[in-house]
């Protein structure tokens, strides 16, 4: 389980990592369709569930230790005080384009996943519909 948790963390700081039409084109889950949702919201929530409920058992099942982790936690304060300073204009799909604060959030994605020793990767475009597993 702890490297269900891992994983997906990866995969969300990839997100933020990647260029801004890479992770839209990559991030779109099907509840994201309506107009009160948008990609930096959706992924900030995403990331912040696993990091919140994951990082605790990634470190005790000796994945990464939690220095490996401070650099994920950095991106996290950061979107953290996003929200609060800028609130609602900054987490529009524009902003999430265009602004600098975002383009900032790249840069700490990406220090966080060298933090955990592995390589920047570009998440590959969405295909299809998520499907449930039978």
């Amino acid at each position: 389980m702890a490297e269900f948790f891992l994983r997906m963390l990866l995969i969300d700081l990839e997100m933020f990592a990647a260029e801004a039409e890479v992770a839209v084109r990559a991030f779109r889950p099907p509840w994201l369709s309506t107009r009160d949702n948008t990609i930096a919201g959706a992924l900030a929530n995403d990331f912040f569930g696993y990091l919140d409920y994951g990082s605790e058992k990634v470190v005790a099942a000796g994945l990464v230790s939690r220095e490996m982790l401070g650099p994920a936690h950095r991106v996290a304060t950061t979107l953290q005080e996003m929200s609060r300073a800028n609130g609602e204009d900054l987490w529009t799909d524009e902003a999430f384009r265009t602004r600098d604060e975002w383009t900032a959030v790249r840069r700490l994605a990406t220090e966080a996943i060298r933090a955990l020793g592995y390589v920047v990767e570009v998440p590959p475009p969405k295909s299809g519909d998520f499907q449930l597993a039978s």
